[in-house]
């Protein structure tokens, strides 16, 4: 949920303390990247399957990137994980983390990198 300084929230706690139900075409959820090599980021690569995330209750996947069809207002090969009905955070942080990720590699350079 993009807790650390500088960051903005990727998800709001609601006024009742809950996140969701959040509904597409517009999502605020955990942000993932179909291929990490073309975003302005480093660190830690971890991939979950897409079928993983949507066959877990309460969650949805939404790629919502600039190509995505329609086109989203996210960076390209933007995906959104997000909660599908009303939960505490704690719960979508738990879901999320609870997803079956395996670690990929360390992507160490910051500019995206062509790989056509």
């Amino acid at each position: 949920m993009n807790l650390k300084p500088g960051q903005t929230p990727d998800i709001s706690v609601r006024e009742n303390g809950l996140v969701g139900p959040e509904v597409p075409p517009i999502v605020h959820g955990a942000s993932t990247f179909y291929n990490p090599e073309t975003v302005n980021l480093t660190g830690d690569v971890w991939k979950v399957e897409r079928a993983a995330a949507e066959a877990t209750p309460g969650l949805g996947v939404l790629e919502d990137g600039e190509d995505a069809v329609p086109p989203g207002r996210n960076p390209p090969g933007h995906n959104s994980i997000y909660p599908m009905i009303g939960m505490k955070p704690e719960t979508f942080i738990q879901l999320f983390k609870g997803l079956m990720w395996r670690y990929v590699y360390r992507k160490k350079t910051s500019f995206p990198v062509n790989i056509s």
